[in-house]
């Protein structure tokens, strides 16, 4: 049981590194592969801490600036490599399974100090 609570705890708690594609992704809003402007206002958003700075904004006007490829889609921003320089330095540490922690008035089932039942 311990063995088994331990092993649940690691598993949650778990961290795994996120991908280029998903922080890209995560600003195509409507999922069509294609990034608007108001998109790609996202993206950036996602990139810098907000409120971006002008010299952040800079960056990633001068990033997309420097790409040979069409960058309106988010294949194009992944292959654009000064621009996937950018994504990859914001990348994070995410949770392996999203969970959250409760208090106890929203538990359903609650251990007891032993599984004996008095009577």
């Amino acid at each position: 049981s311990l063995f088994l609570s331990l092993s649940f705890y690691y598993l949650i708690h778990s961290l795994r590194r996120e991908t280029a594609r998903e922080r890209v992704t995560s600003s195509d809003l409507n999922q069509d592969g294609l990034l608007s402007s108001g998109e790609m206002a996202v993206l950036r958003s996602r990139l810098f801490p907000v409120p971006v700075s002008p010299g952040n904004s800079t960056l990633f006007e001068e990033a997309l600036g420097n790409c040979t490829t069409e960058v309106g889609s988010v294949e194009g921003v992944l292959q654009c490599d000064s621009l996937a320089a950018v994504v990859e330095r914001s990348l994070r540490e995410l949770t392996r399974f999203p969970h959250e922690i409760t208090d106890d008035y929203d538990v359903t089932f609650k251990m007891l100090k032993s599984n004996v039942t008095k009577v």
